[in-house]
């Protein structure tokens, strides 16, 4: 994340004084102990932009590694669609449960069909 987002996410946690909340602007593979103690990791379009799929790979290994069991792992686009075309080590399936949230997505839309589009696109899982 570039340092502009990682301002503008601090002033929003400070603006709505979100106490247990922190932004790090780090690569997450030297991040362990973060990783590993996190209760949620967001992550929205990641690593494919910047990053050839050895790393990418690399990338998804390490938090399947040091993720806990039970870490809510919010995704954008769904994950599946992004781990499709790497080599890993373990299956998607057998890490993550998804979490399915059509009800949710729906009322938050409240009828307007491209919010609903941007939300159906995010994917809500549970670590194993």
């Amino acid at each position: 994340m570039n340092e502009e987002f990682v301002k503008l996410q601090e002033n929003i946690i400070k603006d709505f004084n979100l106490q247990n909340v922190e932004v790090v602007h780090a690569d997450v593979r030297n991040r362990a102990d973060l990783v590993s103690q996190a209760d949620m990791i967001i992550m929205n379009n990641v690593f494919s932009f910047f990053m050839d799929r050895d790393e990418q790979a690399e990338c998804f290994e390490f938090i399947h590694k040091h993720a806990k069991k039970g870490c809510l792992i919010v995704h954008n686009p769904d994950i599946g669609t992004v781990l499709a075309h790497l080599k890993l080590t373990f299956q998607t399936q057998e890490w993550l449960e998804v979490i399915s949230t059509n009800e949710e997505c729906e009322m938050f839309a409240n009828g307007d069909q491209d919010v609903l589009s941007d939300c159906e696109m995010l994917g809500f899982y549970s670590v194993r």
